[in-house]
This record gives C-alpha cells, sequence and structure tokens, in this order.
C-alpha cells in the first residue's frame, strides 16, 4: 500500500497492528507522506497535523525524524512571530540540519537568514540566503536582493567600497532600493573633507561611469589637484629674531570645502596674523587666485591682509604679505 502511495488506507490497517514488529514505523511513514499530499495541496494545518502524528507514532524512525524537523520549522516561524528570535534561530537551524526534504531545506536555510537579518548581523543574513538563492532563485529573490543590499551598505558605511561595491553589484538589478552609489560618493565627500584627496577620487572613479554628481566632484577635484600639486606640502624659511636663529614653516595642503575643492594654507608664524585657513570664498576669503604658480588671496577676517605665494625656480617660493599699507617678502624653501 504505501508503495502504491494509499497512505490513508495504510495508516487503518497500521494502526490495527497496534505496534507489531514494524507497524509504528510504516505508519510514521504514511502519515508523513500524506503530510507531504498537503503541503502540495497547500494546506499547511494538514500537513502540521499529519507530521505530528508521523513523528508522535515513530519519532526515532526515518520518516519521524523528517516529520520532526518539520515540526521544528513550524516552531521557529512561531518562535519568530513572538520575536523570540534565538529559539526561532535555532529551531530553524535544527530543521535546516535534520531535513531531507529540498524545500525545506531551503525554507529553514532563509529563516535562519531571516533572524540574523532583523538581527543586523548582515554578513551571515547574506552568506545564507546567497547560497539558499543558488538552489532556487526565483523563491528566493526578494531576500537574496534585500540582504544584500543591506551587507553591502554595511560594508561602505564603514569604508569597505571594494567589498560593499561587489556585492552590490550582485544584486543591484533586483534590488528595489536606493542606488548606493550615493553611499559612496557621501563616503568620498567625507574623505576628501578630511584631506585624503587621493582616497576620495579613487572612490569616485568607482561610479563616476555611471553616478553624474560623482562624474562632476570628480573633474573638477582632479582638475585642481592637478593645479595645485606643486605647492603641497611644507615650506621652510630660516630667519634671525632678536638674534637667535629662527625656522619657519607653512605648510599646503588640498582639501574639499563645502563641495568645493581648494588649498588650505597654515601660516602660523606670526602670532596676531597667522591663520591656518581654507582658501574658500565660501570661508569670507575674498579676491582668490589658485594657479599653478602663484597664488593670492584677501584675508578679511584676519586684519584684511593680503597674501601672494609665487613658486620660483629650484624649489622655492616667495610669500608677499600686504599689511597696512606694508609689503613683507620672504623667502621659502621645500622642506
Amino acid at each position: 500500500m504505501l508503495k502504491n502511495q494509499k497512505y490513508t488506507q495504510a495508516v487503518t490497517e497500521f494502526k490495527d497492528l497496534g505496534g507489531f514488529r514494524k507497524s509504528k514505523e510504516f505508519l510514521a511513514e504514511a502519515y508523513y507522506n500524506i503530510g507531504l499530499q498537503a503541503l502540495n495541496e497547500k494546506d499547511e494545518d494538514k500537513a502540521s497535523d499529519y507530521f505530528t502524528k508521523s513523528h508522535d507514532a515513530d519519532k526515532s524512525s526515518e520518516y519521524g525524524k523528517q516529520a520532526g524537523a518539520f515540526l521544528d520549522y513550524y516552531a521557529a516561524t512561531d518562535a519568530l512571530d513572538k520575536k523570540d528570535y534565538d529559539k526561532a534561530q535555532q529551531l530553524f537551524t535544527s530543521s535546516a540540519q535534520a531535513a531531507s526534504d529540498f524545500n525545506l531545506i531551503n525554507k529553514a536555510s532563509a529563516g535562519m537568514a531571516q533572524v540574523s537579518y532583523i538581527k543586523a548581523d548582515y554578513s551571515t543574513a547574506w552568506q545564507t540566503i546567497k547560497n539558499v538563492y543558488a538552489k532556487d532563485n526565483k523563491t528566493f529573490q526578494t531576500q537574496y536582493a534585500e540582504y544584500g543590499y543591506a551587507y553591502a551598505k554595511q560594508l561602505i558605511d564603514k569604508g569597505s567600497i571594494k567589498d560593499g561595491m561587489e556585492v552590490y553589484s550582485k544584486v543591484e538589478k533586483l534590488s528595489k532600493s536606493a542606488n548606493l552609489s550615493e553611499s559612496v560618493y557621501n563616503q568620498a565627500v567625507k574623505l576628501g573633507e578630511a584631506g585624503k584627496i587621493q582616497e576620495s577620487l579613487n572612490l569616485l572613479n568607482q561610479i563616476k561611469g555611471n553616478y553624474a554628481k560623482a562624474k562632476t566632484l570628480y573633474d573638477s577635484m582632479n582638475s585642481f589637484h592637478k593645479k595645485v600639486s606643486l605647492w603641497l606640502g611644507t615650506w621652510k624659511h630660516r630667519g634671525t629674531v632678536n638674534g637667535e636663529k629662527t625656522t619657519y614653516y607653512i605648510t599646503f595642503s588640498e582639501v574639499l570645502y563645502k563641495g568645493e575643492p581648494c588649498i588650505k594654507i597654515k601660516d602660523m608664524n606670526n602670532k596676531s596674523l597667522g591663520y591656518d585657513v581654507e582658501i574658500s570664498s565660501k570661508n569670507h576669503i575674498t579676491q582668490i587666485e589658485v594657479g599653478k604658480y602663484m597664488i593670492h588671496f584677501k584675508l578679511k577676517n584676519n586684519h584684511n591682509q593680503k597674501l601672494t605665494y609665487t613658486l620660483l625656480e629650484g624649489k622655492k617660493m616667495l610669500r608677499e604679505l600686504k599689511y597696512e599699507g606694508v609689503t613683507y617678502k620672504t623667502k621659502y624653501k621645500k622642506k
């Protein structure tokens, strides 16, 4: 009868045997198969009922164990609904490990991934759902896209741009979430604001092909970087003050200031007139000229002093300060 798939009739006859010989094992098998038939008919309640009967008939038999795997899965979904995530994870894991049914293994594994996702363990969620998706790319496509996106964004937000974009490339066409290029762009801006220009350019270069904002900023920063490259670094001047030899330093660096690439100059050799400032019109600085060989500006909020720096041959520079009608000239050399 089992071979002929007459499971209901088999149940009646094996029950009548009252446990004689292998009747319990056969009864567990019959109940289990009725449960599978109920699943095929989309009747989860009936399936659960017969899996319970199968497990109760002979839980140590192969079919009793397989029925137990289904029961663990149902218990896990119930625990998940009750937000008992640790219990749900334990039961999903038990179900996936014990099951032989292909669909159940996938469903239980997807449940494990869901718990990890809820706990914001996006790495584990992604690795788990990735394996499930490889076996069934239709049923679990939504979870695959959602968990992959979350993990990619987490990586990008932590600065692991290359790894994050690699994950994102796998789910980009499936995900309905925002384009992660914006997250990469924001990371690039932060790096630029911190003065890490080359790192910022490297990130922008990765996304400028399909993200217009990134291309605009990349072109602007890259052009500016080439223009001011000879200025960057520390310059020094040896002078004498009150009979003592003194060394003065001026440092030029690049920075992204309020969305604009600009030069930052630290010239603190005079206590009252010294400055450490981004040379930008957005920073209350006027008369700005930044060129490959000359930089000029007026510090409106710092005694209205005017500064002109001019590059000379042999890695030398002339600093001209105009203050209260007097011009002071000093030569510096690249350190």
